[in-house]
């Protein structure tokens, strides 16, 4: 039982873990649980067949999350490799995952479950963890800051107090949004409370082993996602300033300095072999969202109570940051606490102002009204962190010690049993205000030719069409986690340099179930070796309405095909030709040299040619495995007018070239030495175009501009 006497000051601060018995610690946990339970629910009930996620797009990223403890299981057990570079995904060029969102700290716990529950159950209780270590983690920095904060706090009514801090976090609503958007990494954040509390106790220690255990902490937090340091460090600029500014007044300002150096040194040493190839990996990754998402001021809370005691639907959500309870629980806690929580209400505060993000928003309306944020956006790497709003998981960290030093003082002239009823019921009553029940929840099932597949030995890929089915590379990656065998697509946190597969001829002619040559001259023996290069071994053709040609454009191109699988989703077919080479287990043949066309082309038209529109701008994606250097030949001509076509490679310009009117003549362009790996090289028309409906010469309302008859590489010697 919990002594009810104040504890003693000590020299060197309050102790780092609450001056609780093991089984109070459990307890706590238990009830953490409870509560990740009930805002699940009913997912406890569909441990082994459902996923938390909204059905459909909006829940898309809940396949890769699962990918990514399968992964980890793959390069840490059964196969021992580097789990931040792999080829399973993107093959045969594989890519780095320095800066994907691995959550490694959640993996360690899903390697020990993968073999006992299996992998949906694995994830479920790894997403009941993240939420119950949320609110844990919580309540030790509560339990810390209130004891150092208000010492003569009766220890019953701080815990009581530290116990709602913890619920505050749990049952947010923008924690709970987040996880209906299958944001299992953005949710593990339980190492920032953890950073906050090991740092206030190093800096009371003053010794290397604080320092260290402080490092440990800061490891765990990037491991787990990288935002969580640069939020963290954001978040501490307050507490870093005011300590620096009491001891320059103390004359203790070159300890402080020390101090601070310290933490900084150690955590430098420990995070360089994860940090230092993830910047290097950083200056090649593109950004697939480049909009900056700030905090919406209409949206900060919870107004839709309609759904309390309503059942939601399940594509329901509402991005709200804060609950009404919360708040007013933080406001007490100023009132009554007052100087003694000033630094934590003066962090909350800068942390919201810095998740309203660049600019103000007002019902997804943005007002030209500069913030902090935008200050920010002019330093070094600020641009990998695109959502400022998730500032506000802190805030709410920051909302919950204020509303239990509130509590803590409330509740500390009663009895015990009341200290705990209030804790409880409070912890209810956030619950019931962020709870949507049911919680949403997808299908975890995938067609049983999958799990057919990854009984059959030998390392070769599969092929799944079409590229523009909804969520496939989402989709590839969680098959993959049955199948195990290569894909040619994926999707990382960051979009990496990679094979640009959906541009090779002979594939795109597959896709779009058109056998048809088509403008880029490859020749027989380069197609020959991409598809040795693919290793396809099986083509899985998604049922649409192109199936049926797509079938028969495999054929045409592939050689024989074994259907060897077919459902009301799916038919699946083995490659006749390529699975006799792979049976002979040859070595990996290396890519060569290709180019492709991008989706921005127009159609194929009879005689293997392609228009360019006035003013359009066409793409061709060039793959070298190595640097290389080459020229294009462009066999086109100009309708009507001489044209003008400039060429741009990955966003430079190259030249200007002169196409004749009527006149079919082979253009040859400038040398274009290109990276190692994709190359965009665009074709910008610069004229306006003729449409033949207004010339009386036929019904095209199109502006052609160029009709482009042949794309060659040749290669340059270095």
């Amino acid at each position: 039982m919990v002594s009810n006497t104040p504890a003693a000051p000590h020299p060197h601060g309050p102790t780092l873990l609450p001056p609780l018995r093991l089984s109070q610690h459990l307890l706590v946990w238990g009830w953490y649980l409870s509560l990740a339970l009930w805002v699940t629910y009913p997912l406890i009930t569909n441990l082994h067949t459902h996923l938390p996620a909204i059905p459909g797009e909006a829940g898309h990223d809940v396949w890769q999350h699962v990918w990514n403890f399968w992964w980890v299981q793959q390069a840490l057990v059964v196969q021992p490799s580097n789990p931040f570079q792999t080829d399973m995904i993107f093959y045969p060029h594989g890519t780095a995952l320095w800066l994907h969102s691995l959550n490694l700290p959640l993996a360690g716990p899903a390697l020990l479950l993968l073999p006992l529950v299996g992998q949906t159950a694995t994830y479920n209780l790894i997403t009941l963890l993240a939420l119950v270590l949320a609110g844990y983690s919580t309540f030790l920095l509560a339990h810390y800051v209130i004891r150092a904060a208000l010492p003569a706090t009766p220890p019953t009514s701080i815990t009581a107090g530290a116990v709602v801090a913890g619920a505050v976090v749990l049952c947010s609503p923008q924690r709970l949004w987040e996880l209906r958007l299958a944001q299992l990494a953005g949710i593990s954040d339980f190492a920032i409370p953890l950073l906050m509390l090991t740092l206030l106790w190093a800096l009371h220690r003053r010794t290397w082993g604080a320092a260290w255990l402080v490092a440990g902490v800061v490891l765990i937090g990037g491991l787990s996602k990288w935002y969580n340091l640069f939020y963290a460090a954001l978040a501490l600029l307050p507490l870093l300033t005011v300590r620096l500014w009491t001891a320059g007044r103390q004359g203790t300002l070159r300890a402080e300095l020390w101090q601070w150096a310290r933490l900084a040194l150690t955590s430098m040493i420990i995070l360089a072999p994860f940090l230092i190839p993830s910047l290097r990996e950083a200056r090649t990754a593109s950004f697939d969202v480049p909009t900056v998402r700030g905090a919406d001021l209409l949206r900060l809370v919870v107004t839709d109570w309609q759904w309390v005691l309503r059942p939601v639907p399940p594509e329901w959500w509402e991005p709200s940051a804060f609950a009404g309870l919360a708040l007013l629980l933080a406001a007490v806690g100023v009132a009554l606490a007052r100087r003694a929580v000033i630094l934590w209400l003066v962090i909350g505060l800068w942390c919201f102002v810095l998740a309203l993000g660049p600019t103000l928003n007002f019902g997804m309306r943005e007002v030209a009204f500069p913030l902090p944020y935008a200050a920010l956006q002019a330093l070094p790497l600020v641009e990998l962190f695109r959502v400022p709003y998730r500032m506000n998981a802190i805030t709410t960290m920051m909302l919950a010690i204020l509303a239990a030093a509130g509590i803590a003082l409330l509740l500390q002239r009663g009895p015990r049993p009341v200290a705990w009823a209030g804790a409880v019921g409070l912890s209810l009553l956030l619950l019931a205000e962020a709870a949507r029940i049911p919680f949403p929840q997808t299908a975890a099932a995938v067609s049983p030719f999958y799990a057919q597949l990854g009984a059959e030995p030998g390392a070769w890929s599969i092929i799944e069409l079409p590229h523009e089915r909804m969520d496939r590379q989402f989709l590839e990656m969680y098959t993959q986690t049955y199948h195990g065998k290569y894909i040619l697509t994926g999707k990382t946190s960051r979009d990496p340099p990679r094979l640009p597969h959906e541009a090779i001829p002979a594939l795109a002619r597959i896709n779009r179930g058109d056998p048809r040559p088509d403008i880029v001259q490859l020749g027989s023996a380069t197609e020959a070796q991409i598809w040795q290069a693919l290793r396809p071994r099986y083509l899985v053709l998604h049922r649409g309405r192109r199936t049926i040609r797509q079938h028969a454009a495999a054929q045409a191109i592939l050689g024989d095909l074994t259907r060897v699988y077919s459902d009301t989703m799916l038919e699946a077919y083995r490659i006749e030709a390529m699975a006799a080479w792979l049976d002979q287990q040859p070595e990996r043949v290396p890519l060569p040299v290709f180019v492709g066309l991008d989706r921005d082309w127009e159609n194929l038209e009879d005689g293997a040619s392609r228009w360019l529109l006035g003013a359009q701008t066409a793409t061709l994606l060039a793959y070298t495995p190595e640097p290389a250097r080459l020229t294009l030949d462009l066999t086109m001509y100009a309708l009507a007018t001489d044209q003008s076509i400039e060429v741009w490679l990955n966003g430079a310009y190259v030249q200007t070239l002169s196409v004749t009117a009527d006149e079919l003549r082979r253009y040859r362009t400038a040398a274009l030495a290109l990276p190692a790996g994709q190359s965009r090289i665009e074709l910008r028309v610069l004229g306006a175009g003729t449409v033949p409906a207004m010339r009386g010469q036929g019904d095209d309302p199109r502006p052609l501009a160029v009709n482009v008859r042949g794309v060659a590489v040749r290669l340059l010697s270095p």
